[in-house]
């Protein structure tokens, strides 16, 4: 975790029967989610995690309710319960084209800590065109933006996916948008800063 985040050990909890102890990781702003996480004192296996919100309260909750560790599977247990032979199993024999490459596109305000990972030209579905895709990180909040050449103008657009966030706007002939799990107000800086050198 870079400079952008605190960790702090709160307290021992229990979670499905096991001593657990309680870490926080608390962002300085508020461009990404806090977490808390419980992890298993005697193996440091993963047993609940929350996404915290910026107003301290959890937007996302995973969490074992009964556990069992080291204990040995028998592998009639791995098989479904549901009936599948009336199912129509599709496989994909293409995989998306897609290559790593230089761009001329740069964020001219990204929040303090997140960096470029990678940047990436990826050919969308049947259509033929090349979307460029940018993933930014601060280490443990991850934001994809990307950019197509579009002849026709938007509006300045905001969704939400739960937690999630897209941001899109116009500009020069381009459709931007970037999504991610932080705040919109994350999203929207990195929309509205993207640009051609």
């Amino acid at each position: 975790i870079g400079s952008e985040y605190d960790l702090v050990a709160r307290r021992l909890a229990r979670v499905a029967g096991r001593e657990a102890i309680e870490l926080a990781i608390r962002p300085h702003d508020t461009y990404r989610y806090g977490h808390r996480l419980w992890l298993d004192t005697e193996t440091g296996f993963l047993l609940r995690t929350q996404l915290i919100g910026n107003d301290g309260g959890p937007l996302d909750e995973v969490k074992f309710v009964e556990i069992s560790l080291n204990a040995e599977v028998a592998p009639q247990s791995l098989k479904t319960t549901y009936p599948v032979d009336s199912f129509t199993w599709l496989s994909k024999t293409t995989k998306p084209s897609r290559k790593s490459i230089d761009t001329a596109w740069t964020a001219t305000d990204l929040p303090v800590g997140f960096r470029v990972v990678s940047t990436q030209e990826e050919m969308m579905g049947d259509s033929g065109k090349a979307v460029t895709h940018i993933m930014y990180s601060d280490g443990l909040a991850n934001v994809s933006a990307f950019v197509l050449a579009s002849a026709e103008p938007g509006s300045d657009k905001h969704e939400a996916f739960g937690y999630s966030n897209s941001f899109s706007v116009s500009r020069d002939g381009y459709r931007i948008t970037v999504f991610g799990e932080v705040p919109v107000a994350t999203v929207e800086r990195i929309a509205r800063s993207l640009e051609l050198d």
